[in-house]
């Protein structure tokens, strides 16, 4: 059993979606150099998040093994039939979902984790743009 299944009305659908992703790194070549974007995550909620019913504070991932080097602003929404809560940062193109805003915060835990370690364990394989998105989630994660 996956650790998000054990969380009731936490989809899991990410860990098929993170197997996908390493399948299809099997075989990349190794790509040119990373020359690394500045993104920077915003130290205060933005003005307006249109989509979001509510923006919350995310100060740390509740993991043994990895800890938030700053607070994410999360934005929850609701989809449009209003059953399930939705909780992202779209900036990381990252998020979770779940029955309950709760819920839906803990499967994005497990995302970002999910999506980091996938990265981490391939990085000599990654392309470009993964690479840059593996340096962007370090400056945001750091390993306990």
């Amino acid at each position: 059993m996956t650790p998000a299944a054990i969380i009731e009305g936490v989809n899991t659908s990410h860990y098929k979606i993170g197997k996908s992703l390493l399948d299809s790194l099997k075989g990349v070549i190794k790509q040119e150099p990373l020359t690394t974007k500045s993104v920077t995550l915003p130290s205060k909620p933005p003005a307006e998040y249109p989509e979001a019913i509510r923006i919350c504070r995310l100060r740390d991932l509740k993991s043994y093994k990895y800890a938030l080097r700053k607070v994410l602003f999360l934005q929850i929404e609701k989809t449009e039939d209003g059953e399930t809560f939705i909780a992202k940062v779209p900036i990381l193109e990252i998020f979770g979902l779940g029955n309950t805003e709760e819920a839906a915060t803990e499967d994005f835990r497990l995302t970002l984790i999910d999506d980091y370690e996938i990265l981490a364990e391939e990085e000599d394989k990654l392309g470009n743009d993964l690479r840059e998105h593996l340096h962007y989630l370090r400056t945001i994660i750091r390993e306990i």
